[in-house]
């Protein structure tokens, strides 16, 4: 070999170690360039994704806020709410778990952040289905509000004119009772002797009659009733036989002093009754009270 092929040879060698050399210097600058890059894009997505769990924390909430007001603010006003209100929660934690692990996760790890990834895609899909789920059921509350409303106003339509109706029966009732309530006219009281006959001698009167009319009544009930007389003397102590003489009136036994009882059928009649004279008589103004179905039907005033 010639000194001409060992110089050839030799250069030729030469630049293949500086060629080399430089190739291998670039492949390592372009690696650390692409680790580098790597980094970045890796601190980039974990970034991204912070943002997006951020936001998703944001929409649970709205969410959750959503369903409590669409339960009037009580969750547990129905099983699905609360059931749907619990699914939320559990997402929301699953979000701040992911926040706390992306937060701690390395930059390097990219099998890692490749999971969190597709973590963060099943969250956001499935918040999707809540909103849908949420939103369906607002519209129905809504619906089932608008319809509870007008149910409510008719409910208080209906019992306004049910009382209005149960006011005009009660007075309907109260005029019918009033118009039912006997009546007794001309009202006279005399003293009898032993023979019959009209007295004024208090010291011979043997019995007190009483006479009245009872009106036309056609709205009363018919049948046997039964009337009674309440004297009062001027100390107003009633005239009675005996201690068990009691009528009903206003809710009370009251002590009455004769009573007769007639077939009444509606038309006018006359009743005539007596009180026996048992104790003496004082001079001064008597009051007389006719009773009959409880009721008060005449009075009178007399002296003797």
């Amino acid at each position: 070999m010639t000194q001409k092929e060992i110089r050839i040879i030799s250069l030729t060698a030469t630049a293949v170690v500086i060629i080399v050399g430089i190739l291998l210097f670039w492949m390592g600058s372009e690696k650390k360039k692409l680790e580098a890059d790597k980094m970045n894009f890796a601190k980039l997505e974990k970034e991204v994704m912070q943002e997006e769990l951020d936001r998703l924390n944001e929409e649970y909430d709205v969410q959750y806020n959503k369903l409590v007001r669409s339960s009037g603010g009580e969750l547990n006003m129905s099983f699905s709410n609360d059931s749907l209100a619990n699914q939320l929660i559990s997402e929301r934690a699953k979000v701040n778990r992911l926040l706390e692990e992306l937060s701690a996760v390395k930059s390097s790890n990219a099998k890692r952040i490749n999971e969190l990834r597709n973590e963060v895609k099943t969250l956001k899909m499935v918040l999707r289905s809540y909103v849908v789920q949420i939103d369906s059921l607002n519209t129905a509350n809504e619906r089932l509000r608008t319809e509870n409303k007008a149910v409510k106003a008719d409910f208080e339509r209906i019992s306004t004119k049910a009382n209005q109706l149960q006011q005009e029966k009660k007075a309907l009732q109260g005029r019918v009772e009033l118009a039912a309530k006997l009546n007794a006219t001309n009202i006279g009281v005399r003293l009898l002797d032993k023979r019959g006959r009209k007295t004024n001698n208090l010291n011979r009167a043997e019995s007190i009659e009483i006479s009245f009319t009872v009106a036309k009544n056609i709205t009363t009930d018919v049948g046997e009733k039964t009337f009674y007389a309440r004297i009062l003397n001027p100390n107003d102590e009633p005239l009675v036989r005996n201690s068990s003489d009691v009528m009903p009136f206003e809710g009370n036994n009251v002590p009455y002093s004769c009573r007769k009882v007639v077939e009444y059928g509606g038309d006018e009649i006359t009743i005539t009754m007596y009180w026996p004279v048992n104790q003496a008589l004082l001079s001064g103004q008597y009051r007389l009270y006719l009773v009959a179905d409880g009721n008060m039907i005449g009075e009178k005033t007399f002296t003797l």
